[in-house]
């Protein structure tokens, strides 16, 4: 028997139709990286369906067995839909990609303590005006993730940068914040995300998406 229904809130990650049902990978505080089973999701808006669009924060509720294969999604509540970031291509783009971290480094069913937190702070950062430019609070999640995960070799250790890029990168690695430079982004990005793709194997394709809007801005 499986545990008892769970109340928690969570990140929708990721969606894929199946018939009228979907198919949900979720983040959340305690439970980690939960993919999950909504039944008739589609056709049906009352409980879940309208509820599960990318990047919505929600409250749902869970059960069955969590820790292996799909677990049950039986009701959804949006709590927090991130309307700046919906409204700007580019940063909806740039949310795309740190979500697309998250996928990479935190397998599903895995759980790094933090990771919930610090996606909803970025989110938050990039959904509302800033001085930051928003390229930057990708980069500095990206580096987070990294420390996070344990496979950061050191700001020393990373190639192709200037010796301007690598003070801001300690610098934040400190928890400093300070400017980078425009026409250091590029290199930091390709850096960070080397690491990342090295660590979990795979291609962050959004990033690839990402860097076609920048190049023609």
């Amino acid at each position: 028997m499986g545990p008892p229904p769970e109340l928690t809130e969570a990140l929708v990650l990721r969606t894929a139709d199946s018939d009228d049902n979907k198919v949900v990978h979720l983040l959340t505080p305690d439970l980690g990286h939960v993919p999950a089973f909504a039944r008739k999701a589609r056709v049906s808006k009352r409980h879940t369906g309208g509820h599960l669009d990318l990047l919505h924060r929600v409250e749902v509720r869970l059960s069955g067995r969590r820790d292996r294969d799909l677990a049950r999604l039986d009701s959804a509540r949006t709590l927090e839909v991130f309307g700046g970031i919906r409204a700007d291509l580019l940063r909806f783009a740039q949310a795309s990609c740190m979500v697309d971290v998250v996928l990479h480094l935190v397998p599903e069913h895995g759980h790094e303590p933090g990771v919930y937190e610090l996606l909803l702070r970025a989110l938050r950062h990039l959904d509302r005006a800033s001085t930051t430019p928003p390229v930057d609070v990708l980069l500095l999640f990206e580096l987070r993730m990294l420390e996070g995960s344990g496979v950061l070799p050191g700001v020393d250790a990373l190639e192709g940068l200037s010796q301007r890029a690598r003070e801001v990168l300690t610098a934040w690695h400190a928890g400093q914040w300070l400017p980078l430079p425009d026409d250091e982004r590029a290199a930091v990005g390709r850096a960070l995300e080397g690491l990342i793709e090295q660590a979990s194997g795979g291609v962050l394709k959004s990033r690839r998406f990402l860097d076609a809007m920048l190049s023609e801005g």
